[in-house]
């Protein structure tokens, strides 16, 4: 048998998991939406869609990372060129299918067809920028040592210093190199820096991303403001500033609060190499205790996340211009409306445009809509994948030839046998009853 037979007998057998389990969910969540962007407002169209868009972008982020993973663990190929190709490849290929399906979808979701291409530069850009964690657990799993001792001192420090570079706005310089980032133009940085005077921050960079969701974020411990391509297509130069205004509150904030960020993301990575030695000396209990701490901490990070949100949504009132608040407040409805984000979310660290507007003086030309649906099936599409997959993993330990394959690459497939006779022939023997 060739040595690349389990690489294409997974590589399919994902693809076809991915395609068939995310794409019949989101045929059931979002056909029934076909046709009705242009039909009925805005904020239901944004309602109805939003289960179908949190389907994609959780199986995005799950899914081809949790197949990649098990390809090479349920066929014990762990080592060697093979087992690295297995996984990367497969994670490859899965997370391409459901870029393809979000393409697929777009004109449903935005009412124009979405390429391909434009669809994996914005998840690029949210993948550097703004969710980089599994390529920094990566980075942190080499220190994931069996017991504690210095390489369990290192990953700590490591991943506080991967939190911090990432607070600092260090990967804007990644976005730079890959294209995805780049300077201000000339109307962007003026408005910046008129807002910056009227609000008396101080800014270290203006940048633009390329990115065709509408947005604008901040780097607090950097002070780099980004804003979007899409932003600024979509808001006039009032809206813009109003905007800006919003972003700089972030940068006005107290340094323990700009640490909020670095300070989730240290907690998350330390749980890499800490939760190994936490099993091998004290067992699941620790490493459920110290996953639980995490999740709390996290939990309390992200109800403090919303109040200076709020915070936020102040410093844009209190601009000392005319009409500031009305200015920030149709910005606010465009940012949503163009990006599809129901009017009345059921959590979000931002809160609910309905309410923002109402804080800013503005009453929206609608009523006050339903929160979205709770989404249910992506999480469901997502299960099933993933135990189809694995059970269909099986099926090649059954043949002997399998064995055969991986040694032609250093990657030896003997854990076949461990899970298919647990216990050894000599134990066998000893359990055996004996005979008069």
């Amino acid at each position: 048998m060739s040595s690349l037979a389990p690489l294409l007998y997974c590589v399919a057998l994902a693809s076809a998991c991915t395609a068939l389990c995310v794409g019949g969910v989101l045929a059931l969540q979002l056909a029934p939406s076909r046709g009705r962007f242009t039909r009925v407002h805005w904020t239901e169209h944004a309602r109805t869609t939003r289960p179908g868009r949190n389907t994609l972008l959780f199986a995005l982020y799950t899914l081809p990372v949790t197949l990649g993973v098990l390809s090479g663990e349920m066929l014990g190929i762990t080592s060697g060129v093979l087992g690295w190709a297995i996984g990367t490849i497969v994670t490859a290929c899965s997370a391409l299918i459901i870029m393809a399906w979000e393409s697929y979808w777009s004109e449903v979701l935005e009412g124009e067809r979405k390429p391909l291409a434009v669809v994996i530069r914005d998840h690029s850009a949210l993948v550097v920028l703004l969710l980089p964690h599994m390529f920094l657990v990566l980075a942190v799993l080499p220190f994931a040592a069996p017991t504690f001792g210095l390489e369990t001192a290192l990953g700590c420090v490591v991943a506080t210093f991967l939190a911090l570079f990432i607070g600092w706005g260090g990967l804007i310089y990644v976005g730079r190199f890959l294209g995805l980032v780049t300077p201000a133009d000339r109307r962007l940085q003026a408005i910046a820096e008129q807002v910056a005077r009227e609000t008396d921050t101080r800014i270290r960079a203006v940048w633009c991303v390329r990115w065709s969701r509408a947005n604008a974020f901040v780097f607090p411990l950097g002070r780099h403001l980004l804003v979007t391509r899409a932003a600024l297509d979509v808001l006039a130069d009032d809206e813009l500033a109003a905007v800006c205004a919003h972003e700089f509150g972030h940068l006005n904030e107290s340094r323990m609060a700009r640490l909020l960020q670095p300070i989730g993301i240290a907690i998350l990575l330390a749980n890499v190499p800490l939760g190994i030695p936490l099993m091998a000396t004290w067992g699941p209990t620790a490493v459920l205790t110290l996953v639980t701490g995490t999740l709390v901490l996290l939990l309390l990070l992200r109800r403090l996340s919303h109040e200076l949100e709020d915070l936020a949504d102040a410093s844009a009132h209190e601009r000392p211009v005319e009409g500031g608040k009305a200015s920030y407040a149709r910005a606010l409805e465009k940012l949503h409306r163009f990006n599809g984000t129901p009017a009345v979310a059921r959590a979000s660290a931002h809160g609910s445009l309905y309410d923002r507007m109402r804080a800013a003086g503005v009453e929206p030309d609608f009523e006050r809509p339903a929160p979205p649906d709770r989404d249910v099936l992506g999480g469901f599409a997502i299960t099933v994948a993933v135990l189809v997959y694995m059970a269909s993993l099986w099926v090649p330990r059954a043949l002997p030839e399998w064995r055969d394959a991986a040694p032609l690459v250093g990657g030896p497939v003997r854990a076949l046998d461990d899970f298919r006779a647990p216990l050894g022939r000599n134990d066998v023997e000893h359990a055996a009853p004996s005979g008069g």
